[in-house]
Order: structure tokens, then C-alpha cells, then sequence
């Protein structure tokens, strides 16, 4: 491809070009990081445990309302059992019937017996009572320590999008002002080769610095025996070279 200037301008627009494309690159990479930072691997496990956190503590609190709606169901038949008791005992002092005090006093040994076993039933409940709060207290602060270090995730995931986002915009407009120190007819080469991978590339003694490939004796003698105000191409990937 010829070019429509002296050797000097040639070669002044494609070092900005090699410049353009670099900032190109590093657009790209940032825009990829920001990516990645959006759907931040670190953040979503922390999002995952706090969910299995907050199921396993509703779990918890299915768990405390069963055992305290079994202790209050306790409690009033515990108070059912006392007023028996109290009636019964109260009627075997009355009466004076041998055959009805022996009922009595049989009722009164079967009440005792329950009254008992409500009482161990109560004691182990309020037990697994106290166990359970503490399994509460301990998945709470667990969950609230999930929650602080998500925020914290979520802040810096913040911050670091502000520093891309902030590169960004410079990195956009040091591209602008690139573009435009240099022809229409090297962009649309460049854009062309771009579109595909790497448009341009220095040549280094023997390699492409574009696909990082030796040429062989032959293609590099026929690069250097090319005029200096024509574009050279990689006779490999077919990216532009700038000689050094």
C-alpha cells in the first residue's frame, strides 16, 4: 500500500498509531476487569453463604417456636394436673367413704406420676430451650459478620469500578486525540487489521512484534528493501510493522 506523504510523516503517525493502538488495548483490558469486578466471584460466594445463613437461622427460628409452643403446652396441663390435684386432695379430706377415698388416692398417685414426668419433660425442654438460643446467637452473629464483610466487598468492588471507570474516560480521550493526528486512509488500514486482533506491531530485528513471529531472511530483506514512505505488512498475520 503506498502512502500519501514523505518517509518522516510515515513514520511520526505510526508510532501514534502503535500508541493508539495501545491505549485501544488497555481500554479493553479495563472494560473486561470492570466485567469481571461486576460479577465479583469473591462477592457472590459471600452472597451464597449468607443466603444458606439466613435459610439456616429461619430454620433455627421454626425449630425455637416448636419447642417453646410444646413448653407453654406443658405449662397449662401442668396447671390442669395442680388444680386436680388440689381437688382431689380437698374431696379426700371430706369424705368418708373407704371405697371412693381409695379412688381418690389412686387418682392422686396417677396425677403425682404425671405431674412428675411433666416436670422432666419441662426440665429437658428448657434445656434444649437454652441450647437452641445459643445455636440462634451463634448463626446470627454469623450471618451479621457475612453481612459486614459482603458490604465491605461491595465497597471496594465500588471503589475499584470508580478507578476503571475513572482510567476509562482518560484512556478514551487520550484515544480521541490519537485518532486525530492521523490520516483517514491509516485508519481505515488499521481498523481494518484491528478488527481482527492486533493491527500493528514494530518490527524487532527479525520478529513481529504483532504475532511474534521470526521471519524468515527472505520476507525481512523484502520489508527493508521497501520504501520508506510505503506501509509495511507482516507477511504472516498481515499486521502493519513500524520499523525500529
Amino acid at each position: 500500500m503506498g502512502f500519501c506523504g514523505d518517509a518522516v510523516n510515515l513514520e511520526k503517525e505510526l508510532g501514534s498509531l502503535l500508541k493508539y493502538q495501545g491505549v485501544l488495548l488497555e481500554i479493553k483490558k479495563l472494560e473486561q476487569q470492570a466485567a469481571v469486578l461486576k460479577t465479583n466471584a469473591a462477592n457472590e460466594s459471600l452472597r451464597e453463604k449468607l443466603l444458606e445463613k439466613s435459610t439456616e437461622l429461619s430454620s433455627c427460628l421454626s425449630k425455637s417456636e416448636a419447642l417453646h409452643r410444646d413448653r407453654k403446652r406443658i405449662l397449662e396441663e401442668q396447671s390442669l394436673v395442680v388444680k386436680r390435684l388440689d381437688q382431689d386432695s380437698s374431696r379426700l379430706k371430706t369424705t368418708a367413704v373407704p371405697r371412693d377415698a381409695i379412688s381418690l388416692q389412686h387418682e392422686i398417685d396417677t396425677l403425682n406420676r404425671r405431674a412428675a414426668i411433666l416436670s422432666e419433660e419441662l426440665a429437658g425442654l428448657d434445656a434444649e430451650i437454652a441450647s437452641q438460643n445459643e445455636i440462634h446467637h451463634r448463626i446470627e452473629k454469623g450471618r451479621e459478620d457475612l453481612e459486614r464483610e459482603l458490604e465491605l466487598g461491595r465497597e471496594a468492588v465500588k471503589l475499584e469500578l470508580e478507578e476503571l471507570r475513572t482510567q476509562h474516560a482518560a484512556d478514551k480521550k487520550l484515544a480521541e486525540e490519537l485518532r486525530s493526528s492521523i490520516s483517514d486512509e491509516l485508519l481505515v488500514e488499521f481498523d481494518r487489521l484491528f478488527a481482527r486482533g492486533v493491527g500493528i506491531g514494530a518490527l524487532r530485528k527479525s520478529m513481529c512484534g504483532a504475532c511474534n513471529m521470526t521471519l524468515t531472511s527472505t520476507a525481512l530483506n523484502n520489508l527493508l528493501a521497501t520504501p520508506k514512505d510505503s506501509l509495511l505488512h507482516c507477511p504472516e498475520c498481515g499486521a502493519i510493522l513500524v520499523r525500529e
